[in-house]
């Protein structure tokens, strides 16, 4: 039995996810990217920030990647949250990455700049997107449409 011959722990750990709903802890942008694991380094945090487009911003804080984030990331505006939420899931560089609605009540501005940072990630690793956003749609390679847990129809875009 193939599945019975899976490390699931390997399996899990080579799965990224990105919720709808971005949870912040009410501590520092380095420590919700690691969730404290000591396995990743300074620069690991950083090349997770770099990959997920959100180095710019968290190197202009005085505090760097040292700087808390406040109650649920209340110190970030959404598209930060969004961004620092892909750095926790790149930091374990998956090989599959599942976002549920990663733009989901972004300004269009945030949302392109979100899509473009997903874009470059596509080569290395398998993206799963699930979203109603047509922003989100156009931006895939491949999409499914869903009606009652059935594919009724697939788009291929260039």
């Amino acid at each position: 039995n193939v599945l019975s011959d899976l490390d699931t722990r390997l399996w899990r750990e080579s799965i990224g996810y990105v919720p709808q709903e971005t949870f912040l802890f009410h501590n520092t942008i380095s420590n919700n990217i690691s969730l404290g694991n000591r396995r990743y380094s300074e620069k690991d945090v950083e090349w997770a920030l770099k990959t997920a487009g959100a180095l710019e911003f968290v190197s202009g804080r005085s505090e760097g990647v040292n700087a808390m984030v406040g109650e649920h990331g209340g110190k970030l505006s959404g598209g930060q949250r969004q961004r620092i939420s892909l750095a926790r899931a790149l930091i374990r560089k998956p090989s599959l990455l599942v976002l549920d609605e990663p733009t989901s009540g972004l300004d269009s501005k945030t949302e392109t700049e979100i899509l473009e940072t997903l874009q470059k990630l596509a080569d290395p690793m398998t993206i799963l997107v699930i979203s109603h956003q047509p922003a989100v749609i156009r931006a895939a390679r491949l999409v499914y449409r869903l009606e009652h847990g059935r594919v009724v129809e697939t788009i291929e875009n260039k």
